[in-house]
C-alpha cells in the first residue's frame, strides 16, 4: 500500500520524504506515495521527491483563504512560498490540488483560480512566481488525479477506451482571463457516459 500523510510545515514534509525513502530501500515495488497538501515543501527536496515517487497534492485554497494568517506566523517571505506549484512543474513534478472538503466547497474552478492567480482574499498577490497557468491546473485536476488514485490507464483525459467521466463548463476556461476562472459555470456532469447533473 502506498503511503498518504498530510504535510504542512516544511520538518513534516522532510519526515514524509526520509520516510518513503528508507520504506522503498526494503520494499521498492512500493506504489507513489502521497504528500496531501505539502504547503511549505523545500523546493530542494523536489529531486529526490521525483525519484522517489511522491505526488503532491496541494490544498491551494490556502493561499485565498487564510494566507493573511500564515503571513503573520511564518513571515512574507516563507508564506510567498506556500505551495510551489511552479517549482514542482519545472521540476517535472506531476501534482494535484484539492479543497480537503468539508473545509472548504468542493470547488474545483476555485482551485484551479487560485492556482493561476495566487490572490489572497484581501488582494494581495502572494508569491507570483509560484504561478501555473491554467492548463496546468486543468491537467493537475484531471490527469495528475486519475494518477493519484492509479486509475491513469482509464481516466484522466478524453481518450479512446477510456472512461466517459466528464464536465461541460461555459465558457471555456482556457479562453478566458485567468482573474475570470472562477466565474465559468458548469453546465453538466457525465459518469461513464451518463448525465448525473444538469444545470
Amino acid at each position: 500500500m502506498p503511503l498518504l500523510a498530510h504535510c504542512n510545515g516544511d520538518a513534516a514534509c522532510l519526515q514524509l520524504i526520509d520516510a518513503v525513502e528508507r520504506v522503498k530501500e526494503v520494499y521498492p515495488e512500493l506504489p507513489d506515495s502521497v504528500m496531501i497538501h505539502a504547503q511549505l515543501l523545500p523546493a530542494e527536496e523536489m529531486s529526490r521527491m521525483k525519484a522517489l515517487g511522491i505526488i503532491r497534492s496541494f490544498f491551494f485554497c490556502h493561499v485565498y483563504y487564510w494566507v493573511e494568517a500564515h503571513v503573520k506566523k511564518l513571515c512574507l517571505s516563507r508564506a510567498e512560498k506556500l505551495s510551489p506549484l511552479r517549482s514542482a512543474a519545472e521540476a517535472g513534478l506531476a501534482f494535484t490540488l484539492h479543497q480537503d472538503t468539508p473545509v472548504t466547497a468542493p470547488n474545483m474552478l476555485e482551485s484551479i483560480w487560485c492556482a493561476a492567480v495566487r490572490q489572497t482574499a484581501e488582494g494581495r498577490v502572494l508569491g507570483p512566481e509560484e504561478c501555473i497557468s491554467v492548463y496546468e491546473a486543468l491537467e493537475a485536476v484531471t490527469m495528475h488525479a486519475a494518477a493519484q488514485y492509479g486509475e491513469q490507464a482509464e481516466k484522466g483525459s478524453l481518450t479512446p477506451g477510456r472512461r466517459a467521466d466528464m464536465v461541460i463548463v461555459d465558457p471555456n476556461p482556457l479562453q478566458v482571463a485567468a482573474q475570470d476562472i472562477r466565474n465559468v459555470k458548469v453546465l453538466a456532469t457525465i459518469k461513464d457516459g451518463q448525465p448525473i447533473y444538469e444545470a
